[in-house]
């Protein structure tokens, strides 16, 4: 009978329903759910392995994970790999002792062990944040290229010198294609038109010091006229603008790309590309769960006109 009340309430007695749920009030009983995964063969739990909780993109994305999970009692089980493709790997392993019920990983690229070991898998296996006709079973996420191309073809039509700011902290750590992709895609359309191709490498997690040495280059470099860069880097730039009283846009113009919340904030307000990372998150995780039964959803992106640029 207690088994059925845990379980199964609605085939339980009101008057016995309470009696039991009084006893488990007054002792915080809760069922032991390791021993229960254990039993089904599988938890309600999906593993979400992500390269890094700083900057407002990746806060969003998760958002979108546990709005999703809700809806089916699912729960979102958060591992930080900073990076480092080999740490993925390890963390990888340790969890699916865990028996998850599903896998969402950011990006396509991994260590050759745990593209092995995610191949053989017999659960939902999510990528995200790319592009791909081949994932390993489905993906959520956007062309990083095309929007690298089209935020430099926008630009272009106002500016002559374009730099383009890449990050020296995930190329360090072995995880920078999805930042390659989209300066491939800039460098195209600068090499279109004939211009030279402008670009620096920097710590693009810290706003501070990457905003002082994108500042500092265009000191250098006064033919810069506009700059693009991730969000943190973008915001880092327009504080340090702002300190030493540099114009922004008509001295240089600054274009992040990201549109988290923490955008609303600067001033002038920033223009920028929405990855729409909420919705990234929301239906990676609705794909666990045959949603849509799409093998590759393109969530796309959008540019937004700030003052910024």
């Amino acid at each position: 009978t207690i088994s059925r009340a845990l379980n199964y309430p609605n085939k339980v007695n009101i008057k016995t329903l309470k009696k039991i749920n009084k006893i488990i009030d007054d002792n915080n009983y809760s069922i032991n759910q390791t021993a229960n995964f254990f039993k089904r063969g599988v938890s309600n739990n999906i593993f979400c392995f992500i390269p890094t909780l700083k900057g407002g993109n990746f806060t969003d994305y998760v958002s979108g994970m546990i709005f999703e999970a809700e809806k089916y009692k699912s729960k979102v089980v958060l591992e930080i790999y900073d990076y480092s493709l080999k740490k993925e790997e390890e963390i990888l392993k340790s969890s699916l002792s865990f028996k998850p019920q599903g896998l969402i990983l950011v990006g396509l690229e991994h260590t050759r062990n745990t593209n092995r070991l995610l191949q053989n898998l017999k659960i939902p296996i999510v990528e995200t944040w790319d592009s791909s006709d081949k994932p390993i079973d489905k993906l959520v996420g956007f062309s990083h290229y095309r929007l690298g191309y089209d935020i430099t073809n926008k630009m272009l039509r106002r500016y002559k010198n374009i730099l383009w700011v890449k990050s020296n902290y995930s190329k360090a750590k072995g995880d920078y294609i999805r930042g390659e992709k989209k300066f491939i895609g800039y460098k195209d359309r600068i090499k279109k038109e004939k211009k030279k191709v402008h670009t620096i490498n920097i710590n693009s997690l810290d706003f501070l010091t990457s905003g002082k040495e994108i500042i500092n280059f265009i000191r250098r470099n006064p033919i810069i006229d506009c700059v693009i860069c991730d969000e943190i880097c973008a915001l880092g730039a327009i504080h340090e603008a702002n300190l030493l009283k540099i114009k922004i846009p008509n001295q240089i113009a600054i274009v992040g790309v990201g549109n988290s919340h923490t955008v609303q904030l600067s001033s002038p307000k920033l223009t920028t590309v929405d990855i729409n990372a909420y919705e990234i998150g929301r239906k990676a995780v609705s794909q666990i769960f045959n949603f849509d039964n799409n093998i590759v959803t393109d969530t796309g992106y959008n540019i937004i006109n700030g003052e910024s640029a």
